[in-house]
């Protein structure tokens, strides 16, 4: 078997791209998408130099799964098990529990073996690095994956190159419990439907770019480590909030949602949120139609007209109050239904 076009990405998304030699977590030498062998300090590559180091080292870890797996596998497992192999190294797979527990046909004790390379040797002694849980977490996700058919929303997302629940289970829990703000899209960070997928995908490239992180696993790493990255992505998320928050339910449902995140203690200020300027202007209007018809020029308007205005006024008023008061209701109701839950 081969790595798929998504496993790729996933990969990819995983190690960054880096043209200049760098020091790992680890202190190893790196360069390209994660490439460690024969690297030396100050190394510069090009990008198609970096694309073919990574293709040599695919196929070093497509060797390692190809000669150890003795049982049939699905695309999903197979490159979930080519991106371990990848990282750790042929070798340490083909000796890993994790293929010994495949072969012997126990597939769900195979996927929690992921979750147990998320430590790195630093002077001797091992340390849990939170940017390889969350791989992991990635990595054991697309290996239970169910193969998807045409249309449904789990297949492999081509830009996040992993099953679209994988990469909002591994890295969004991390990023909602460092910015608690975004609890009010994503509640626990692990409530996601197909409606708020962009949503999280455009919160890791938001917080990755505001890190000024190589990948979507970096920057999870230096929100957990790194104060000043915190309030670096929350300041970016703040300032990219109404392009966030409806996208937990579509149209006037989701400005609803809109309107609770900014109204919540923990959001932005109301006067940030576009609907309120919106509502404004839109009552703003009709009050200026209604003080020309009564009180400045009331002689150009007939009865019959002066009925339909206010008719139309009223009609606008009431669209603009049920949108506010089904906003202030359904808050009201999750308060009330959060203060059940046992």
């Amino acid at each position: 078997m081969k790595i798929s076009p998504a496993g790729i990405s996933a990969i990819k998304r995983h190690e960054g791209l880096r043209l200049h030699a760098y020091q790992d977590s680890a202190g190893v030498w790196t360069i390209g998408h994660g490439h460690t062998g024969n690297v030396q300090p100050g190394q510069h590559i090009s990008e198609a130099e970096a694309e073919q180091l990574l293709r040599d080292d695919l196929a070093q870890a497509e060797a390692a799964v190809n000669n150890g797996v003795r049982v049939p596998v699905t695309q999903e497992q197979y490159d979930a098990m080519v991106s371990l192999a990848f990282n750790i190294g042929g070798s340490a797979f083909g000796k890993s529990t994790l293929l010994q527990k495949l072969n012997e046909g126990d597939i769900h004790e195979a996927a929690n073996e992921f979750l147990r390379w998320d430590k790195i040797t630093v002077n001797g002694a091992k340390e849990v690095l939170p940017g390889l849980t969350s791989r992991r977490r990635a990595e054991r996700a697309m290996f239970l994956t169910t193969p998807a058919q045409p249309g449904d929303p789990t297949q492999y997302s081509q830009e996040a190159g992993m099953p679209i629940p994988a990469l909002v289970t591994a890295l969004l829990p991390s990023v909602v419990a460092a910015i608690p703000r975004l609890a009010a899209i994503f509640k626990n960070g692990s409530e996601v439907a197909e409606r708020n997928v962009a949503a999280a995908s455009a919160v890791l490239d938001i917080v990755t770019q505001a890190t000024g992180s190589v990948n979507a696993q970096a920057a999870v790493e230096k929100l957990q480590t790194d104060p000043a990255a915190v309030a670096a992505a929350t300041k970016a998320v703040e300032s990219n909030w109404f392009q966030l928050a409806p996208a937990d339910g579509g149209g006037v449902e989701g400005a609803r949602k809109a309107a609770e995140a900014y109204a919540m203690p923990e959001g932005p200020r109301f006067w940030l949120n576009p609907a309120f300027w919106i509502t404004l202007v839109m009552l703003l209007m009709p009050f200026m139609l209604l003080v020309d018809v009564f009180f400045v020029h009331p002689e150009n308007y007939s009865g019959d007209l002066r009925t339909q205005i206010v008719t139309a006024v009223l009609l606008v008023i009431s669209i603009v109050g049920g949108y506010w008061l089904g906003t202030s209701f359904s808050s009201a109701r999750k308060t009330e239904l959060s203060n059940r839950a046992p």
